[in-house]
């Protein structure tokens, strides 16, 4: 039933103005479906709050947790890392220990001679090598200057130590002596200590005039290799004719003209 605001009368649901005085009904259900509306958008606007608050305290839960594992997760990183460390100093300890153990000192044998050396390092289960060194000393020839592996470092059974010994130079340089007087030239490989030889050749040029040299000059030879000196000499004279003696050149015959010639 609707009720008339001003004469209180009756009516029926659906009618529109009252029976009794004539006036509308319908403002009355206007503001009927707006307090409806108004409480239903409070309801709503509540039940959103809600839902945020709610949404607001599980963001917080998850930021926690996720702050909780992030904890966690650093902590295994680092334990992690820990152990890393450990083991790898313990493989470094028991690395060294057998390298220690396991391992021969190789004794200081500088100073010794090649033959000495050798026999000390041979009773201590290790090898010798030898590697010749040029000196200027005499004292140091025949004596180790170096050795690869110094003295007191580890090396493998039977492992090869390379001994530096000393020895002189045995090298001369070849002078340049070409177109020098015999004298001259022999002074010269006297000075550089070049072992020589003399070969003379009939020439125009004046007697006793190295014509040529077996070796070319500057070159670096051992000083018992022979530097062979052709030199000049004068031309023998027919004493009736004054002319030049020739040598005959002497050729082998092959073996089918001595049998023409038999």
């Amino acid at each position: 039933m609707k009720y008339c605001d001003y004469c209180n009368e009756a009516n029926s649901e659906d009618s529109m103005y009252c029976k009794k005085c004539g006036r509308p009904l319908y403002e009355e259900i206007e503001e009927r479906e707006e307090k409806v509306k108004n409480k239903n958008k409070k309801s709503k606007k509540t039940k959103h709050k809600t839902k945020t608050k709610h949404k607001n305290k599980t963001k917080v839960i998850d930021q926690r947790e996720k702050g909780k594992m992030s904890f966690f997760q650093k902590f295994m990183m680092f334990f992690l890392f820990l152990l890393c460390v450990i083991s790898i100093g313990a493989v470094g300890i028991l690395g060294y220990h057998i390298y220690q153990t396991e391992n021969i000192t190789v004794p200081d044998v500088t100073g010794l001679t090649y033959e000495e050396a050798e026999i000390r390092l041979r009773d201590v289960g290790l090898n010798a090598s030898r590697k010749e060194v040029i000196t200027d000393e005499e004292e140091e020839v025949g004596i180790v200057l170096k050795q690869k592996k110094r003295g007191g470092a580890k090396a493998s059974e039977n492992a090869i130590i390379e001994l530096s010994v000393g020895v002189l130079d045995t090298t001369v340089e070849v002078p340049d002596i070409e177109g020098k007087t015999l004298e001259e030239a022999l002074e010269l490989c006297r000075e550089y200590g070049v072992t020589y030889q003399i070969v003379y050749e009939e020439s125009d040029e004046k007697a006793n005039t190295v014509l040529k040299q077996s070796i070319r000059s500057g070159k670096k030879i051992e000083n018992t290799e022979v530097l062979v000196l052709t030199v000049s000499k004068e031309k023998e004279v027919d004493k009736e004719t004054e002319e030049p003696i020739e040598t005959p050149t002497e050729t082998p015959l092959k073996e089918d003209e001595n049998i023409q010639d038999e």
